[in-house]
């Protein structure tokens, strides 16, 4: 099931937050968890010029309460913001997710 939220970004020099809508979808395989984020660009909300990729993917297992990222979709990122805004999208999404919350601990943030 596809949701959203808005990731509020501040930009690695501390010179202002932004909010970013993304949509995203969470899906399991075994222990193998893939996050499916797209930026939504079509919304009130003003979408950086520095933000790129707007789709992008991360792995993740999810095993004894603890997450560890396997893979990140880095190959098109274009500077270290949208980099840095893709772990923060990431930390977010796993933190929202009831099924790790149930499980006692969401990522560490």
């Amino acid at each position: 099931m596809v949701k959203e939220m808005l990731i509020p970004y501040t930009m690695y020099n501390g010179e202002y937050t932004v909010q970013i809508p993304v949509s995203y979808e969470v899906l399991k395989e075994g222990d193998i968890y893939t996050i499916f984020c797209t930026i939504n660009q079509k919304t009130e909300y003003k979408i950086p010029i520095w933000l790129r990729p707007f789709k992008f993917e991360i792995k993740f297992s999810y095993v004894n309460n603890v997450c560890e990222t396997l893979y990140s979709d880095y190959d098109n990122v274009s500077n270290l913001d949208s980099s840095l805004f893709i772990d923060k999208a990431n930390a977010d999404i796993i933190f929202s997710e009831t099924e790790f919350k149930k499980k006692g601990k969401a990522l560490a943030r």
